[in-house]
């Protein structure tokens, strides 16, 4: 009877070994994947109660190792088969799903040289399910197919150049092409002074003329007035 409880025991542990050596080797590629095209992912073959020396990866191609790296154009679906170190033939798969780039943006405004205040519209051919984010480079966004932009005067007067670009935008997930760079001139708005402080723009004979400020574009009328 003092016997009894050791070997138990023994029978125990030697029965818990079996059941652990008899769990059939198991290997996994995880959940499906999501990239844009022309990027690259990594499968990793996970595996269980085994230790395989041979992994036959399908689409063909790739190295015999447990870890691959892909680049894709188009949504494919791999499969892993691995052999020896306990496993004989097991497979998993999974699909890598490529979502394709938008078309690259052009770009298109009223006038590439413009005056500072002036408001310029911007605009790119929409694209279903695309959205569109804009840089005007000098620090202002905008966001849409059609957009408006107005510069501020160049520091120093003259004349300052803008490089304008555009973003497409999968919605959903973000895959991303942008545009060549659009160059704006911007040149400093010309400011008018009229200024007679001798006559305070009377006429000699009598008379004199009436000045207003039409409209926000810095046009002005000028008219007679005799007495």
């Amino acid at each position: 009877m003092q016997h009894t409880k050791p070997t138990l025991l023994v029978f125990l542990l030697m029965i818990g070994f079996v059941v652990a050596r008899s769990q059939p080797c198991s290997v996994s590629l995880g959940n499906t994947i999501t990239i844009c095209a022309g990027q690259s992912t990594t499968l990793v073959a996970n595996v269980s109660n085994g230790n395989p020396n041979n992994f036959n990866w399908n689409p063909g191609g790739l190295p015999n190792n447990d870890t691959v790296l892909v680049s894709l154009n188009n949504t494919t679906t791999y499969t892993v088969t691995v052999t020896g170190g306990g496993c004989n033939n097991v497979t998993a798969s999974v699909t890598v799903n490529v979502v394709q780039l938008p078309t690259v943006p052009t770009i298109t405004s009223t006038n590439n040289n413009t005056c500072s205040g002036t408001l310029m519209t911007f605009s790119t051919p929409p694209q279903a399910g695309v959205s569109f984010s804009w840089n005007f480079g000098d620090g202002g966004t905008a966001n849409g197919a059609n957009v408006s932009h107005a510069y501020n005067p160049p520091a120093g007067g003259g004349s300052i150049t803008h490089n304008v670009s555009v973003t497409a935008t999968t919605n959903g997930f973000p895959c991303s092409s942008s545009s060549q760079p659009y160059t704006i001139t911007v040149r400093q708005k010309p400011h008018a002074v009229l200024n007679d402080p001798i006559n305070n723009f009377r006429f000699c004979g009598g008379g004199g003329i009436a000045i207003s400020n039409v409209d926000s574009q810095d046009r002005w009328v000028i008219v007679a007035n005799n007495e």
